[in-house]
């Protein structure tokens, strides 16, 4: 949906605000006839889709089987509908799909979305050839050679998200989580069960295994007598196996091939894993030593046993066309068994004459090239799909209408923000209204990923007429725990707040940190925004209505006072901060405003420095300024007597401000006052954004620790004092020469297109 202001920006406010609110619902929908559902899947296997689900989700009736088309990421999917001849897919059938869980390219895990998206489609197209005409597999004729198959298991559990560390930069993709941490201080080993149960003891039988590590210390090589930062044993079943050894907080892999049979028990297999105690020579502790477990692999000859649930089988290298078989396990009663190959083809397996032993049915077929890997189904278990969710098409990438400003929001948030759409069409920016989710089905295929916003603003920006927009707000807060449990989380109240809008994760000196930075690095390599960005972190649609009267209300009918030339520059009286607020107080006055240095000076009497700063917040101010150390609650300690320390300002601070018209911009130049990622804790800078009716008009604050530039702050300082609007300030302060903390790890908490309430903007 858009909000657009056509007009000469000379026509009357008022005619344009009517436009806007036509505009908002003008949409682009796709052809007549079409429609589109996404399919959300979380894990590997077969899937079972009943028209009964689509129907209900908004398919109009029966329709022809030649017109569905499903896809992943782009790519063709194969669909089956089972063996009924009819040509309709309509009440009690249902379409069948191979589908695979997401991720990233190098990891099990995908760190910006927890299920996979395919795309149904129906629509009038030419009809597919039937995959019988090229299956690979057929009935079995008994007269082939028989072809063992092989097991190849991936064991991994992401539950430790590791705070890999180092110069502010991109991560790469599936980097931050890890199984397990094992370190010097744990004298047992570290037991991982596997499972193996499936290993065909024949006599010649091997074992394959890997594993992966991650290096979580590097500290131990520069002790004289020892020779690597790491050393973990690694054994199975009791039975050592040998011992990895590398340096540095980087990822290493082992494997060991060609393990004999007899290491592998029928059930209970346990890898252990123990870093041994290392004492330098002459000394009494162990070196430390951390190491992250990520994955363990293993590979060996697949017995023929099928149990109830969906089974992955791996063929090995083969000529020509080769007989498999399979029987129930033990205790199971299989009747009917499906086999699909990756790309879709089925065969059902009838049963062969019952074994002599056991009375156990066996299931046979022939399989020819190039098929390296079968699902096979016992008794129509399926997988059941997630969701299913009916897609309204849009327009995005046909769109060339002229915007000067993009509004990206989650769906359950559109409608509170649009009143702010439409405030800002009728003040002449172009404004555009849009659904995130139409950005992920035209960027990435449905997926969520901050890179498909980053890909919409870039195309926006090439094939849009010009000039191109310069500014855009993202609606929703973020939260880094991505993952199936995550919903449950939520709905337990674990978690206060839904991944709505994602941001990008980079690493810091401590870690991961969210930056909204990389949106708006849209042309070139270089580290300077192409547009002002801004978010509103609201967790709900009642926080983003709050946050957009707050904006409107300060941008229109905020009073006019001396507050509107006040500044208050706040920091400890450390002599190196407080210089920077006097120097900063200089630039204030030349350029015509009143600035009031709040230093906390006696630090027996904290109480009394956090009442100064409150009343000074509710007096009202342009700009509240803090230069000092800070975290996730507060703006730092001082020390008070008797030894303890109290917090200049933190959130209960927020929870005693008063109402007041008169709300500051807020620049928090310190570190990790907006961490605004988290599951369920709250951050400084989002609750003084969150507060409806005080707090401030919008806050800019670091997500992570940094040492703040006072080039940067002077810049954004200028800006705010004498520029268009507070993204703009941003902006160009961020278009000097910084360091990559201040271009990063900075993020604006509000309006990117806020206009400071300067004294000569009395109203707008």
């Amino acid at each position: 949906m858009a909000v657009e202001n056509t007009m000469p920006r000379s026509i009357p406010s008022i005619v344009a605000m009517l436009l806007g609110v036509a505009a908002l619902f003008l949409c682009s929908w796709a052809q007549a006839g079409t429609e589109r559902f996404r399919i959300y899947i979380d894990e590997d296997g077969v899937y079972r889709l009943p028209f009964e689900l689509l129907q209900a989700t908004g398919l109009q009736g029966p329709v022809a089987r030649s017109s569905l088309r499903l896809a992943n990421r782009g790519q063709a999917v194969d669909l089956w509908f089972g063996d009924d001849p009819n040509e309709r897919f309509g009440p009690g059938d249902s379409l069948h799909f191979v589908a695979s869980r997401i991720r990233n390219d190098a990891g099990h895990r995908h760190d910006y979305s927890s299920h996979n998206v395919y795309v149904l489609d129906t629509a009038a197209l030419p009809a597919q050839d039937p995959h019988d005409a090229s299956n690979p597999m057929s009935a079995s004729t008994n007269n082939r050679k028989t072809l063992r198959p092989v097991s190849q298991l991936h064991f991994e559990e992401d539950l430790l998200r590791v705070p890999v560390s180092g110069r502010t930069d991109f991560y790469p993709e599936g980097s931050l989580w890890y199984w397990k941490q094992i370190n010097h201080l744990v004298a047992t080993p570290t037991q991982v069960p596997i499972d193996l149960s499936h290993f065909r003891p024949d006599g010649d039988s091997t074992l394959t295994l890997g594993l992966r590590f991650l290096g979580g210390s590097d500290s131990a090589r520069y002790v004289d007598t020892v020779e690597t930062d790491h050393a973990i044993e690694i054994g199975l079943n009791g039975r050592p196996l040998g011992t990895a050894r590398w340096n540095g907080r980087t990822v290493h892999e082992i494997t060991f091939d060609d393990l004999p049979g007899d290491i592998v028990e029928p059930e209970g297999n346990v890898v252990e894993l123990k870093i041994p105690a290392r004492i330098p020579e002459g000394g009494r502790d162990p070196v430390v030593d951390v190491i992250y477990l990520d994955w363990i692999k293993a590979r060996f000859p697949r017995d023929d046993r099928i149990g109830s649930k969906q089974a992955l089988i791996r063929l090995p290298a083969f000529d020509g066309s080769v007989r498999m078989s399979f029987r129930a396990s033990e205790g199971e009663a299989i009747e009917q068994l499906d086999a699909y190959t990756d790309d879709g083809h089925h065969l059902q397996l009838q049963p062969g004459p019952a074994e002599t032993s056991g009375q156990v049915l066996r299931f046979s077929l022939d399989v020819a090239q190039p098929v390296d890997s079968l699902w096979l189904v016992p008794n129509g278990n399926y997988r059941a799909v997630d969701r299913v969710e009916r897609d309204r098409t849009s327009s995005l990438r046909q769109d060339v209408g002229q915007r000067d400003y993009f509004i990206i929001a989650h769906a359950s948030l559109l409608d509170p923000v649009a009143p702010l759409a439409r405030f800002h069409s009728s003040r002449g920016m172009r404004t555009e209204l849009i659904d995130v989710q139409d950005i992920y089905d035209e960027f990435n295929h449905g997926i969520a990923h901050p890179k498909a916003i980053r890909e919409f603003l870039a195309h926006a920006r090439e094939h849009r007429d010009g000039p191109p927009a310069s500014h855009v707000l993202l609606v929703g807060d973020a939260n880094w725990f991505i993952g199936p449990s995550a919903a449950e989380a939520l709905a337990s109240g674990q978690f206060d707040t839904a991944n709505l809008m994602p941001t990008w994760q980079l690493r810091s000196r401590d870690g991961p940190a969210a930056s909204d930075h990389p949106y708006v690095m849209l042309e070139g390599e270089d580290l300077v925004p192409d547009m002002a960005i801004g978010r509103f972190p609201a967790r709900n649609a009642a926080e983003a209505r709050a946050m957009v009267d707050k904006t409107i209300r300060y941008m229109t009918s905020a009073p006019p006072g001396e507050w509107r030339s006040r500044v208050l520059l706040v920091s400890d009286d450390a002599r190196n901060l407080s210089a920077r607020n006097t120097r900063l107080r200089t630039e204030a006055e030349s350029a015509g405003f009143h600035a009031t240095e709040l230093l906390p000076g006696d630090k027996t009497n904290p109480l009394a420095h956090q009442a100064a700063l409150r009343s000074a917040i509710d007096r009202g101010a342009l700009l509240l300024h803090f230069f000092g150390h800070g975290g996730r609650y507060m703006w730092q300690t001082t020390g008070s007597a008797g030894g303890g320390s109290g917090n200049l300002f933190d959130m209960s601070d927020l929870d005693e401000l008063q109402p007041s018209g008169r709300l500051p911009i807020v620049l928090s130049m310190s570190c990790n006052t907006g961490p605004f990622d988290h599951p369920s804790a709250d951050s400084l800078a989002e609750k003084f954004m969150r507060m409806g009716d005080r707090g401030a008009a919008a806050v800019l604050a670091a997500s992570a620790r940094n040492s703040p530039s006072l080039k940067f702050t002077k810049a954004i300082m200028t800006g705010i004092l004498a520029g268009e609007t507070l993204g703009d300030a941003i902006r160009a302060a961020k278009s000097g020469r910084l360091h990559q903390d201040s271009y990063l790890l900075y993020n604006l908490f509000g309006d990117p297109a806020l206009v400071p309430a300067r004294p000569m903007i009395e109203s707008h």
